[in-house]
């Protein structure tokens, strides 16, 4: 029989994760375990920032519809001093990981429960499971999305991916 002795439970801060999170904290109690708390920040998913584009030169504009257009391309900084952030800066994940990781830490000390709250990069569930193998989880626990009709034939969801390659038993909520 398996010891779960260590929890990973993988939250993005929807109803979905706050209950695998308020599910984590019941199960900790009951095997004495610790809980580890994940949240991934996928910057590549991010959506560009109006300060990061700027327009083509003014004589690469071409017509269309009788109009002149201006494509514009997103600005690249050379300067690597420039672009390089922390993760703990708020402004590396636009703020919204602070939020869910403050809502994460909010949930534990509700159930009377200590916890580690982390910040994760990359793909969400490659990322859940490499971290599950670097802290040596013995469990993953984490909400479901319920996809259904045309996207759930197109796509998996994260809690399926991490299933998958997971080389622990994950409970999905």
């Amino acid at each position: 029989m398996n010891n779960f002795k260590r929890l990973l439970v993988a939250f993005d801060g929807s109803d979905d994760s706050v209950n695998a999170l308020q599910t984590a904290a019941s199960l900790s109690k009951q095997l004495d375990a610790s809980i580890t708390v994940a949240h991934v920040y996928n910057e590549t998913a991010s959506a560009i920032s109006p300060d990061a584009v700027r327009p083509y030169p003014a004589n690469t504009a071409y017509l269309a519809d009788g109009m002149n257009n201006y494509p514009i391309t997103p600005a690249v900084d050379e300067d690597p001093a420039r672009n390089a952030r922390s993760e703990d800066d708020p402004e590396y994940t636009g703020g919204h990981s602070t939020e869910v990781t403050v809502q994460a830490q909010n949930i534990l000390e509700e159930n009377m429960c200590s916890g580690e709250v982390k910040v994760l990069d990359g793909e969400p569930a490659e990322a859940i499971a490499l971290y599950a193998d670097e802290i040596k989880a013995d469990m993953i626990i984490m909400g479901s999305r319920h996809i259904s009709g045309l996207k759930k034939l197109f796509s998996e969801s994260v809690s399926e991916k991490v299933t998958k390659n997971a080389k622990v038993p994950v409970m999905i909520i």
